[in-house]
């Protein structure tokens, strides 16, 4: 008798639709699981082989890493706590890091080198992701 009152009760909420059939059975992607688009972050015009141009690349990536840690799959904004969205950043800026370092240094390299510092940033663009 418990069962059939609470298969009538799933029913019943099915039906208006105040829970969705995934939902019932279990189905229902977690917020983390979802990842996000991924953003890409132009540095075209930095001058990377000064401080000042590395600093604005790392701001420009730490935005767009706060972006694909607070937004969906669908690019709809949500509310993580703070202690996710600091992870998330967290892990996002670790992975980019040897790119970020493998970048400057071969643009200063190709400055110092006499070579041309703009045909080294020939890509323009970092990806950041998830």
């Amino acid at each position: 008798m418990k069962r059939l009152m609470s298969a009538m009760g799933l029913a019943a909420l099915l039906t208006a639709g105040l829970v969705t059939a995934p939902a019932a059975a279990g189905g229902v992607k977690k917020i983390e699981e979802a990842k996000p688009k991924p953003r890409k972050v132009s540095y075209r015009d930095l001058d990377l082989t000064t401080e000042a141009g590395e600093r604005k690349l790392r701001k420009r990536l730490s935005s767009a890493a706060y972006g694909v840690c607070t937004t969906d799959q669908y690019g709809r904004f949500i509310r993580p706590s703070a202690a996710n969205r600091s992870a998330c950043h967290k892990e996002v800026m670790a992975g980019l890091e040897p790119k970020v370092v493998a970048l400057v240094q071969n643009v200063r390299l190709a400055a110092k080198s006499g070579g041309d510092a703009k045909a080294a940033v020939a890509a323009a663009g970092l990806v950041v992701a998830r």
